[in-house]
């Protein structure tokens, strides 16, 4: 007969509790990760405005419509500012006195 590895009840539920534990961390970090995607995005980005996002994301992010709004405001283009027009009044120098001729 050949001998049978026999492993104790105790040890089976440590390895098997050890593993699980691992399982739930793995989760809960790419849980955390999907859930800051948009933060992520804005600051990879380098988003002018990446703190709003991030508070939006922070505070609102677990209702799906802050998520998908902090992920569309992370995605989109900034916008340069409205080119403004500036009038500007030469107004020509005043005359000079002129020199009188010595004639």
């Amino acid at each position: 007969m050949m001998p049978i590895l026999m492993v104790s009840s105790a040890a089976a539920s440590a390895v098997g509790g050890s593993l699980a534990g691992i399982a739930i961390l793995v989760v809960v970090v790419i849980s955390i990760g999907i859930y800051f995607v948009p933060t992520i995005i804005a600051f990879v980005r380098n988003k002018s405005n990446k703190i709003a996002i991030l508070a939006l994301n922070f505070l609102l992010g677990w209702s799906l419509i802050g998520w998908v709004v902090s992920l569309v405001w992370a995605l989109s283009n900034e916008q340069p500012a409205a080119p403004q027009q500036v009038i500007v009044y030469n107004t020509p120098p005043a005359e000079a006195p002129r020199a009188q001729d010595p004639s």
